[in-house]
């Protein structure tokens, strides 16, 4: 049909090296060069690339004192390879640090998913308080864009996707927490859903590898975790055999054509999405949330200072 389009993507289910930046970038740079390579015009980056989400207190102290790093690396691969590099990360701003959607364009442009400051007294800097807008306009078009959680919530899975080149879901989980069923449906079957019921494609990227965290703060008591991370990033296509997902042990690129643009595929509006938080993960925010509002405090970060 006129207008539309078919670009080639690249999905990277990329590992991290706990608290070594230049061989987590590293990794990731062997990751995207794959995809490149490959021919693909677009690659989406998991949650949290630069970093881990490993829930230590001191991960937010190297996510700050890291960026400058990420913020170059970002910049110049996708100059040097002529690619759109997507994905989220810790950034630092305006004295707060937030998780945010970025499209690093080969042009130098970098478009940020609009942020919502909240200012009440609890509001945190890894989960905001209140969801922004999940559209993000870029040089492929506008783009649908979830991190991890907020994929349940009604604001940002129930937006109207419509009219979207594509939807980007990023995650980093633990395969303990991947492994509990509604999360595991996030990230596999949902994706699936929207495609059929927006008409456009759906692509995961999801951490991968080895996860370890020695006293998580959300803990009430210190103890070690270890495993992996949960993985299933897949590329999903209205009409089409979905592309993974991948494992999670395996760090690897997923790389597909996609059609983007209007008419590229007929909405299937039959399908109802599902979104609200689950019981299983509503209890755990209940328990947890307070420990885990002091990583991202406003109390931590003037001790830093």
């Amino acid at each position: 049909m006129a207008g539309n389009l078919t670009v080639r993507v690249g999905v990277v289910q990329s590992g991290v090296t706990p608290y070594d930046i230049d061989e987590t970038l590293r990794r990731c740079d062997r990751l995207v060069t794959e995809c490149a390579r490959g021919g693909a015009a677009f690659v989406l980056l998991p949650e949290f690339f630069s970093t881990g989400n490993n829930f230590e207190s001191r991960l937010l102290g190297y996510a700050i004192d890291t960026y400058p790093a990420v913020d170059e690396w970002l910049r110049d691969r996708s100059r040097e390879l002529g690619v759109t590099i997507a994905g989220a990360c810790l950034v630092p701003d305006g004295g707060d640090v937030w998780n945010r959607f970025f499209i690093q364009q080969p042009d130098g442009t970098r478009v940020f998913r609009t942020k919502t400051v909240s200012p009440a007294p609890e509001a945190v800097y890894y989960r905001t308080v209140r969801n922004d807008d999940p559209l993000v306009a870029s040089s492929h078009g506008t783009i649908g864009a979830m991190i991890c959680a907020e994929s349940f919530s009604p604001r940002i899975s129930g937006a109207d996707f419509t009219g979207c080149s594509m939807i980007a879901m990023v995650f980093a989980i633990p395969r303990v927490m991947g492994g509990i069923r509604p999360l595991r449906g996030r990230m596999a079957v949902f994706p699936a859903l929207l495609s059929r019921r927006f008409g456009v494609p759906v692509l995961v990227a999801s951490m991968g590898g080895r996860f370890s965290s020695v006293n998580p703060a959300v803990s009430p008591v210190p103890f070690r975790m270890s495993g992996l991370y949960a993985g299933r990033s897949g590329i999903y296509a209205p009409g089409a055999r979905p592309v993974g997902p991948v494992p999670p042990g395996e760090e690897t690129v997923l790389v597909a054509d996609i059609v983007t643009g209007p008419g590229a595929a007929r909405p299937d509006t039959s399908i109802r999405i599902p979104t609200g938080m689950p019981a299983v993960i509503t209890l755990a925010d209940f328990f947890l949330l307070n420990r885990a509002r002091s990583i991202y405090t406003d109390d931590m970060m003037n001790g830093r200072r």
